[in-house]
């Protein structure tokens, strides 16, 4: 009988330290920038689930010591659970919010990303990618909202050309990156450099919401309000404004939408494809998708996104 009870005991304390485990790689992140860098870091070697302070807001008015980002960059295989929480950049000075790595993944739920900056060029270079994501690895977003953030502006060559405007104004995607039940709104990619004594302009940054060079996979989310940044101006051949205000998918990528809604997307003067520009040689299909109010047109160029009607 005795024998009996010690070895339920046991098994019980096996169970119990396992769900001790379970809890232990579960960080709960108290209301703090500070709390949140070094949670980051932690998980990036040895992984594991963050959860943010319900509704907090985390406001970040510097940059993160390991990166010039808002906060660390991402390598290792996290999960953080926003709980309504908003990362908000609250300066003037120029950073990105998420920068996901090669080889990371990422799971980011319930979280708003707002008003990031990639840094403009200080030299004869494009603007930064990505003013509130950029990704390399593979990153999963469930009802996150991107809202309200800026690719790099270009810089330019003294007396020759300008470079272009940072893209993905929203996100900047070169890994694989999958939306569910998420908005991207009201972001911008960067502007071309250019000015006085400069030949050529440089061209606006394409994607204001999402810039696609990887895998992209979009569903029951909505992309829209989203812009592209104007051409630098110059004399006598000024840039031209970025294209695929919504969603511009790359030359080689892939893109597949169901369910969404992409609307009120506006390119800048020049650019093209208010809605999705598909750059690829393959159509886009999207499934159940609702294309509209977008300019100069919806989707560009003619038949490569089926069913999108200018």
């Amino acid at each position: 009988m005795k024998r009996s009870i010690f070895v339920a005991a046991v098994i019980v304390g096996l169970v119990c330290g396992t769900g001790l485990y379970a809890e232990a790689s579960t960080v709960h992140v108290p209301c703090s920038v500070a709390a949140l860098r070094s949670a980051i870091t932690t998980a990036n070697t040895s992984g594991g689930t963050l959860k943010l302070k319900q509704h907090c807001t985390y406001s970040f008015t510097d940059v993160s010591s390991s990166a010039g980002d808002a906060l660390p960059a991402i390598t290792g295989h996290v999960t953080i659970i926003g709980n309504g929480a908003r990362l908000v950049r609250r300066t003037t000075t120029q950073f990105r919010i998420f920068d996901v790595r090669s080889g990371a993944e990422v799971r980011i739920s319930g979280l708003s990303i707002r008003n990031g900056h990639a840094p403009d060029a200080t030299t004869a270079a494009a603007g930064a990618n990505g003013g509130g994501i950029l990704n390399a690895g593979t990153l999963t977003l469930r009802h996150v909202a991107v809202v309200g953030n800026v690719g790099g502006a270009g810089g330019t060559q003294v007396a020759v050309q300008g470079f272009a405007g940072g893209s993905g104004g929203g996100i900047s995607n070169s890994g694989a990156l999958t939306l569910v039940r998420s908005r991207v709104v009201r972001n911008v990619t960067g502007i071309g450099g250019g000015g006085v004594a400069i030949l050529i302009g440089g061209n606006g940054g394409n994607g204001g919401g999402i810039d696609n060079e990887g895998t992209l996979v979009v569903r029951s989310s909505s992309v829209s309000g989203n812009q592209t940044g104007i051409g630098g101006s110059a004399t006598p051949t000024p840039g031209v404004g970025g294209s695929g205000a919504g969603i511009y998918n790359g030359s080689t990528h892939s893109a597949a939408i169901a369910r969404s809604v992409i609307t009120r997307n506006q390119t800048a003067a020049g650019g093209n494809g208010g809605g999705i520009f598909n750059a690829a040689t393959t159509t886009i299909t999207p499934r159940h998708t609702t294309i509209t109010h977008n300019k100069p047109n919806n989707c560009a160029p003619a038949g490569t996104v089926a069913h999108c009607h200018n």
